[in-house]
This record gives C-alpha cells, sequence and structure tokens, in this order.
C-alpha cells in the first residue's frame, strides 16, 4: 500500500525532488492503456517486503473493495470514451448531454467539514463526476494524496454521504477525501526532475529474436516474445544472473513434476516430444551469440540514442552447449551433467520494463533514447516573432544546415542558417505558375521555398468563440501554429502521418488528454509498442498530439497518424490548450458545456476541412442548446 505524503516534497542542499508517485489512469479502449507508475526514483526497482498477516489481510480486503469501484469506474470510462471517440453514441444519450449545464443548479449545502478544514485530501485515485451522480459523466482524474479546496456539496445517486464539488470543476463523494488543516497542494502530472525533458528513462528494444523475462522461483525465465517496434520505460535496472534456460514458466513446473503441461497429462507437453524424439531447441534468444545487441543494428533515422550505459556481458541467455542441453532437459529430454559447484554464474544488466508483472528485458538489447531538445516560439508583441515564420530544414538531413542565397534565383551562397531556427519570413518570389520558389528572411538573403517550412497566418475554422484556444496544422508544411482567437501565440514543426500512415485532415476537438499512456497497434502490418508517452492530447479515437521522445526530426512525416511534438513543445501545449488539467490531475475529459479545443488538420488538398467526430457533435449540442 502506499503511504500518503505527509507533507509537499521538498529539496534542501541543491539534491534534486523525488519524484511523487504516479497514479492510476482510466484507461481507454483500442489503441491507448494508461499507465501507472509506483513513484521510486526511476533507477530503483522495487525492493521485496515484509508484512503483518493480519494487517496484510486487512489492507488487501480494503484495497479489493476501493479496486472493485475504481475497475467498475475504468468500464464506464471506457465506454464513455469509446463511443464519444468513434461517433457511436445513440441520439438519446446526445440529448442528455444537451440537457448539462455549467455550472450546474442542484441542492446546494455546506459540506460537513468546512469549519475545520482548509482543503480536502484524495484517499485514493479518483475520477471526478460531471454531476453528483456515479452514473454522470468522467471529467477527469485525481491523483491520490493531492490536497484542493471545494465549491460546495450536494447529495446525489451514489454517495451515502454528500458529493462534493471540488476546484476547479467536478464531483467526488466525501467517502474518498478527508478534511485537511493544510492549504491546497498539487504537483503537475507527471511530476519532472529538475533538468529533465521527459519523465523517465526510454529506450527502443532490438526485437529481432528477443524476448523477455520473469523471475520464478529465484530463477529468471522466459515470459514473452517481442516483435516488431518495441520501445520501453526503464522503471528500474538490475543485475541478474543469466537464465540457465529460456524456457516458458510452464516447462520448469514441468520440471519440478507439477501438472502444469499444455495438454493437461501428468505434467508433459504434448508439444514438448515429436515421436519419442527430444524436443525442439530452445527460444532462439537463448541460443543467439551476445555480440549481435541492438547497438549494432541500424539505427533509424533521425532518431536519438544515447550513449550505451549497462553491462557489457551481453544478451543472458544461454550461452553454452550445456545451457540448451539444460533446456531440453526442462522440456523432458536427456538429463546433462550439474555444473561444477565452483562454476561462477554469469550475469548482466536488465531493465525492469513492466513493475507489475516484473517484465525484464537484457539491457544489452536496448538503445537508450536522448530526447530532442528542440523547442518552437511564442509569438506576439512580447516575443518580437509574427507569422510568417519560417524554419530551415533541408530534405535530405534534418541537421544540415541551410544555404541563404543572394538572390531568389541563382546568386551565391551567403552563409548557412542553422537548421530549424525560426526566421521571419520578408517576402515569397513565385513562379509563373504562382508558386512558391524562394523566400526573403533578410536585405538580399534568400532560402529556397523546399528548404523552408513556412507557418502563415490562417482564418480560424467556423464556430470558434472569441480567444477560443485552437490549434492549426498544416500537413503540406508540417508545421503547428496555436492561436487565441485570431492571434497566433506560438508556432512549431511537428511530425505527422508519414505516406504510409497519412493523416486525416478533418476539424477535430481534443476529447480527452493523459499525463502518461500507453499506445500500441499490434495487428497491423508494421506493428509498434511505446510505453508510457507523456502529454497526450487524443482528438480522435487512435489520433493525438503526443510527445515523440524517439526521435528528433520534426518538420518530416514519420508518424503512424498522431501529431508528433518535442517533448518541451508538447508539454506546454499539453497545458496550454483546454480541457485545462489543473495540477494533480491525471486525465482531463471534455464536455459539451467545457469542451477541449478545436484541431484543424489541413492540407493544399484539403484547405477547408469538415467537422469530424466530437467537434460535429459538440457544434450539434450547442445549437441545440442555442437555436438562435
Amino acid at each position: 500500500m502506499l503511504r500518503p505524503l505527509a507533507d509537499p516534497p521538498s529539496s534542501s542542499s541543491g539534491s534534486r525532488l523525488r519524484r511523487p508517485t504516479r497514479w492510476l489512469l482510466v484507461a481507454l479502449s483500442g489503441a491507448c492503456v494508461c499507465a501507472c507508475d509506483s513513484g521510486r526514483a526511476a533507477d530503483e526497482a522495487p525492493p521485496p517486503r515484509a508484512a503483518d498477516p493480519s494487517a496484510a489481510a486487512a489492507t488487501e480486503a480494503a484495497e479489493a473493495a476501493l479496486g472493485a469501484e475504481a475497475a467498475a469506474e475504468q468500464a464506464q470510462a471506457q465506454a464513455q470514451a469509446a463511443e464519444l471517440a468513434d461517433g457511436a453514441r445513440a441520439s438519446a444519450a446526445t440529448s442528455t448531454m444537451h440537457t448539462m449545464r455549467w455550472p450546474l443548479e442542484v441542492d446546494e449545502q455546506v459540506p460537513a467539514f468546512a469549519d475545520e478544514a482548509r482543503s480536502v485530501r484524495l484517499l485514493r485515485s479518483i475520477a471526478v463526476r460531471a454531476r453528483p451522480d456515479d452514473s454522470s459523466e468522467i471529467v477527469g482524474t485525481v491523483a491520490r494524496d493531492i490536497r484542493t479546496t471545494w465549491q460546495r456539496a450536494a447529495t446525489g445517486p451514489g454517495c451515502e454521504g454528500q458529493w462534493i464539488e471540488l476546484v476547479p470543476r467536478g464531483w467526488v463523494c466525501d467517502r474518498y477525501i478527508e478534511a485537511n488543516k493544510r492549504g491546497p497542494w498539487g504537483v503537475e502530472m507527471p511530476r519532472l526532475d529538475r533538468g529533465e525533458l521527459v519523465p523517465g528513462v526510454y529506450g527502443r528494444v532490438n526485437t529481432e529474436g528477443a524476448q523477455s523475462y520473469i523471475m520464478q522461483d529465484d530463477v529468471l525465465v522466459a515470459h514473452r516474445p517481442l516483435s516488431g517496434s518495441v520501445m520501453v520505460r526503464r522503471y528500474g535496472q538490475a543485475t541478474l544472473p543469466a537464465p540457465e534456460r529460456a524456457v516458458r514458466p510452464e516447462a520448469l513446473a514441468a520440471k519440478a513434476g507439477t501438472k502444469t503441461g499444455k495438454d493437461g497429462k501428468d505434467g508433459k507437453d504434448s508439444k514438448a516430444t515429436n515421436g519419442g524424439k527430444p524436443a525442439a531447441k530452445p527460444d532462439a534468444d537463448a541460443a543467439k551469440p551476445a555480440a549481435k545487441t541492438d547497438a549494432d543494428a541500424a539505427k533509424p533515422e533521425g532518431e536519438t540514442a544515447a550513449k550505451p550505459k549497462g553491462g557489457s556481458d551481453g544478451e543472458p541467455a544461454a550461452a553454452s552447449a550445456a545451457s540448451a542441453e539444460g533446456a531440453a532437459s526442462a522440456e523432458g529430454a536427456a538429463p546433462v551433467a550439474a555444473k561444477p559447484a565452483n562454476a561462477v554464474p554469469k550475469t548482466a544488466e536488465y531493465w525492469l520494463i513492466d513493475r507489475r508483472a516484473g517484465e525484464y528485458v537484457p539491457a544489452s538489447r536496448i538503445r537508450e533514447f536522448r530526447p530532442s531538445e528542440y523547442q518552437g516560439v511564442r509569438l506576439g508583441d512580447d516575443s518580437a516573432r509574427a507569422l510568417p515564420l519560417g524554419f530551415p530544414l533541408t530534405r535530405k538531413r534534418a541537421s544540415s544546415k541551410v544555404p541563404v542565397y543572394s538572390a531568389a534565383e541563382g546568386g551565391r551562397v551567403l552563409r548557412r542558417q542553422a537548421p530549424r531556427e525560426p526566421v521571419s519570413v520578408l517576402e515569397t518570389a513565385r513562379d509563373a505558375d504562382g508558386d512558391a520558389i524562394a523566400y526573403r528572411i533578410d536585405e538580399g538573403a534568400w532560402i529556397r521555398a523546399h528548404e523552408l517550412r513556412v507557418a502563415e497566418a490562417a482564418e480560424p475554422p467556423p464556430h470558434i468563440e472569441p480567444y477560443e484556444r485552437w490549434f492549426d496544422i498544416d500537413l503540406d508544411e508540417q508545421t503547428l501554429v496555436a492561436y487565441e482567437g485570431t492571434e497566433p501565440v506560438y508556432a512549431t514543426l511537428i511530425s505527422t502521418g508519414s505516406r504510409e500512415h497519412p493523416t486525416e485532415t478533418g476539424v477535430y476537438r481534443i476529447w480527452i488528454k493523459f499525463s502518461e499512456t500507453d499506445m500500441s497497434d499490434l495487428a497491423s502490418e508494421s506493428p509498434y509498442s511505446v510505453s508510457t508517452v507523456p502529454w497526450t492530447q487524443f482528438f480522435a479515437k487512435d489520433l493525438a498530439l503526443h510527445t515523440a521522445y524517439w526521435h528528433d526530426t520534426f518538420g518530416t512525416p514519420r508518424s503512424h497518424g498522431c501529431i508528433n511534438l518535442s517533448p518541451l513543445d508538447a508539454r506546454f501545449l499539453y497545458f496550454w490548450s483546454s480541457p485545462q488539467v489543473p495540477a494533480g490531475w491525471s486525465m482531463a475529459h471534455g464536455n459539451v458545456e467545457y469542451p477541449g479545443s478545436i484541431v484543424r488538420v489541413r492540407s493544399s488538398e484539403d484547405p477547408e476541412p469538415e467537422l469530424r467526430g466530437y467537434a460535429k457533435r459538440v457544434y450539434e449540442a450547442r445549437r441545440a442548446n442555442n437555436p438562435a
């Protein structure tokens, strides 16, 4: 059980703040699965703990009760999320959304603790409801131990006591809060240590013949094969003995004489033998030489790898014939002689990639990422920046400097401009067909059009409210501009869908935000799995604005359809856009009265895209509420 924080963490003597607990998120159906983190430092593996049996039983019972409620909330959120995302919500349910009001009119009461508390503390991670009713829409998730103030109380279905309306929005049952004499306190989710770009250490697994491992009876055994593009987060790092056999856990049980064979007969595996012949050889990962690791693989274009760390013992699978024979013995083949008593077991470095399952991957199989430090620019009077704005970028190599010429056509090279360094666009030279051929960035200084990504001012889509925050995404130029009404306030480079996975044009709305979430598509022709992606904003069921900690080629299409942002851009835009994410919230959900920001995705082929999905339903609901 997690222990509550007595006070906000603080630092002294220049020491770094320890990352607080990351909290359970409400999961999404489909392509994203939300992550949770127990709050240990990134390099610590969770140590075993002894517990008093009676206390453990009481704790287990209490957590089981809360867990059942959390599971019910999660199931409801999954259904709600899927319906809103794919447009399957029935008209009757849409009519229910029409009746919602913000703020809500309720039978207002004074909280029972009002005279003795300055704040309330959340006793567990809890879903926040739109109304004082446990069947109402979920508008967010607040982390355990966060302290916040309240607005009012009310009675309603699903809570024996009072429903408490939190600041800035949403209702929770008083069963899950306690009065606190201290003032409000919350932390930005996910929490970053000083100097961090992302809240963890990540890497790509070389999955050729790879597998992960778990500990069973103090022996490291094979857990599952890894394939496709697999990116993982390091929750801990450990030096462990190399496994003596790369076999499945049931094979280990068979060796111990248990009846766990796949055919259910006397512990024998019907696939372990073939007409009396020895079983098949162990997993290819076990006999593979250690020298061929991910570090030897070709580095994908633009991917940013950190300096290799960890042990140099290579793949920690059985590296000898005796080990392979030992695996065969476990599967029912002839036994082999035991190792000498004085033999020194081989060890290797592992990453802990799944804290709950206790799943490890050899560090030699992982190339650690170095997240991009790229960041867009603020626009407006205080920044001295305005649109149109250009970002020099060659199509051959993102890190190459871009030549600046003395004339729009021809001319000599005056200098070379740093890639992605923003420049003002003062004039555009065009050919006879009206297509841009060069841009003037200074007196007598030109950059060729194909080597400059240009963010230009654009008219807002219909139905934008005055000063409403929204995004304009240009697929041709690979740029994003953030607006407040008609005023551009931020511009940056992005990476949208590749030619094989193009991003679909449309006018969308952000409907849900996650501080961190997993993303995967294991059924596609090019399967992938990406762990704990920070600052994710979904604007369609399987499309999101999110951090890309694995590459530094912003300005070039390369995603599976999502909008890739640098860590610095993703973090800024996550907290800038709607729905707002208060301190301590790990998820925020929009609704008709409090919708997410518009995201317009356009191209030269579709310059005025149509309303889609959630954005269309919000528009229709608002029009129904205000026919005039």
